[in-house]
């Protein structure tokens, strides 16, 4: 597989697994706000951090991971993706990375990079969603947003794999 059909690639699992996982995330955290209300304390924001965030962002690292390790799955058969679970975790990622690519420590400050590029795009995004609009709308802009979120990433981060990986698999 080209590099190029490589990135295109990663950049499209990047994509469409963080505009589900992300927008997931964020459902999940409104839905927990709605039930429980606006935390009034410390324990009660930590607890809907718990329960909607953390939820939400487990789920979105098996969708990211699985939709990654397709990618690299294609691009080498052999791949093993071992703890390969998403954007979150970048250092577990390295040591899988380390057994095909060599210096594979650059892929913590790929991801590093990668989000300070799409948290700005997710925060932008949640931020342009009028309070008194539909329901329908919102849920468009912020699908858009997460969407626009996982190519940033990927298109960052898969800069770096296509630099860290051999041209092609096995």
């Amino acid at each position: 597989m080209s590099d190029w059909l490589l990135y295109r690639r990663w950049v499209f699992a990047n994509g469409w697994s963080e505009c589900i996982g992300l927008g997931a995330t964020g459902v999940l955290g409104w839905w927990v706000m709605r039930i429980t209300g606006e935390p009034s304390s410390v324990v009660a924001v930590l607890r809907t951090a718990l329960l909607g965030v953390a939820g939400g962002m487990l789920f979105e690292g098996i969708l990211v991971g699985y939709a990654q390790a397709r990618v690299l799955r294609a691009w080498d058969a052999d791949f093993h993706s071992g703890p390969w679970i998403g954007p979150i975790l970048g250092t577990p990622q390295m040591f899988v990375l380390r057994r095909y690519a060599r210096p594979a420590g650059r892929w913590v400050l790929a991801n590093a990079l990668a989000w300070a590029v799409g948290m700005p795009v997710v925060f932008l995004g949640a931020g342009a969603v009028p309070h008194e609009t539909s329901t329908a709308v919102a849920i468009m802009i912020v699908g858009l947003t997460c969407l626009a979120a996982g190519i940033a990433v990927g298109a960052v981060h898969g800069l770096f794999l296509i630099k860290l990986l051999p041209a092609s698999g096995g």
